[in-house]
């Protein structure tokens, strides 16, 4: 299954496992649902580092499993300038969760460009950016985890090294291992908090992975 494939799929699965109500007024207080997502994350947090661990050190990705990289997905974390040519965007165009951030003294910084794996950077499908694949996978993996998708199965066509240079740390990733539902490599959650808007010797607005990135210890 590719990249695109997979992302077909999500959709599929989103589409089935979403809950319909009827439409009525609603007054949200924004900041009362944030604080719950703020929460929500932390406890999650908590659940992979108590329950995957250190576990993610010694676990591989399947044979055939795409790895990666810090580096690889650094580059899709660049929003492109007119150096650099046509550039596929993220499919989902203004609604792309990177759309609206905004760097210093700039208007909003538009879609990240499409996300692609090494095995196909040259294919010329455009699909997803990094942070909306992201976020569609662990709203996924969320919800199989609550029984709401529980009759699917979905292999993530790629994998984020785990505790290793070049990698992330573990208590950042999310593990299809941990679930009967999927299978694949361990995989960056959806963490747009943990990462920083930032500048690059040419002036070009990226978003910054260091403290989601491992380390090795010295």
């Amino acid at each position: 299954m590719d990249l695109g494939q997979f992302c077909s799929l999500l959709e599929e699965i989103f589409y089935a496992t979403t809950e319909k109500c009827e439409p009525g007024p609603m007054d949200i207080d924004v900041n009362a649902v944030r604080k719950l997502i703020a929460q929500r994350d932390n406890d999650l947090l908590s659940l992979y580092q108590t329950v995957i661990g250190g576990a993610l050190e010694t676990l591989a990705p399947e044979a055939g499993t795409v790895i990666c990289t810090a580096t690889h997905n650094a580059k899709y974390l660049r929003w492109p300038t007119p150096e650099d040519g046509p550039v596929q965007l993220c499919q989902f165009g203004p609604m792309c969760v990177a759309a609206t951030y905004e760097g210093v003294g700039t208007d909003a910084l538009g879609p990240l460009p499409a996300f692609k794996t090494p095995a196909e950077e040259n294919d010329g499908v455009a699909g997803p950016c990094l942070m909306c694949l992201r976020r569609d996978l662990q709203v996924m993996f969320d919800r199989m985890a609550a029984g709401r998708a529980a009759d699917c199965c979905a292999l993530v066509p790629f994998s984020n090294p785990a505790n290793k240079p070049n990698g992330y740390k573990s208590e950042f990733l999310v593990s299809p291992y941990t679930d009967p539902g999927a299978s694949g490599g361990a995989f960056v959650r959806y963490c747009p908090e943990n990462l920083q808007l930032r500048l690059d010797h040419k002036n070009r607005w990226f978003l910054d992975e260091d403290h989601i990135r491992y380390t090795p210890k010295n």
